[in-house]
């Protein structure tokens, strides 16, 4: 009993005696694979490849959010995009390529004069359909690499857009396997 005692103690110290480095928690301790991001500014990946989740959000009355999980960047092509909304009230989800990739610019401009400015500086790469409350679409589209703007600009019950309202956030494409490819979005939605 004694030496299976010892033997056990013996086996476990051989174990640990490897690497004096422990795994983060929550994780297994292995390394990352090269095709996966290790900050929140990665996409969520899909076994097909990246995708966008987003969450419409109100975290207080009349003030409203896109939750991204996160994701801050996304690599050039083919990319699902899924909007959840979790709101009382319908929302859709815009990505505008700005045009001098100047996010900041841009925010402010649609801040103080609403959705009507977002044309003149930037281009619609993808729009999803409106969805009511509760509701979910999905659709994908080809991103090509630039800086982005995800807005939602639906007036709101204050008869201003939701992105005056927080719904913008920026999003970069890097460049990717199909980066020469042109922005398109072709629908495949549901609602619920």
């Amino acid at each position: 009993m004694k030496v299976a005692a010892a033997l056990l103690a013996v086996l476990a110290l051989g174990a640990c005696s490897g690497s004096d480095k422990k795994p983060a928690p929550g994780t297994s301790g292995k390394a990352a694979s090269a095709g996966s991001g290790a900050s929140s500014s990665s996409s969520t990946e899909s076994s097909s490849g990246p995708n966008l989740k987003l969450l419409a959000t109100e975290p207080l009355p009349d003030v409203f959010a896109f939750d991204t999980s996160g994701v801050e960047s996304l690599p050039a092509g083919a990319v699902p995009v899924t909007l959840v909304n979790g709101s009382t009230v319908s929302h859709e989800a815009r990505l505008i390529r700005i045009r001098d990739a100047d996010f900041n610019s841009f925010k402010a401009a649609v801040l103080a004069q609403g959705g009507i400015v977002a044309p003149s500086l930037g281009d619609v790469a993808f729009a999803s359909q409106p969805v009511a409350p509760g509701g979910t679409t999905t659709a994908t589209v080809t991103l090509t690499p630039g800086t982005y703007a995800l807005v939602c600009l639906l007036i709101g019950p204050d008869g201003k857009t939701f992105a005056e309202n927080g719904m913008i956030n920026r999003l970069e494409v890097t460049p990717g396997a199909a980066s020469a490819a042109p922005a398109s979005s072709s629908s495949s939605s549901s609602s619920s």
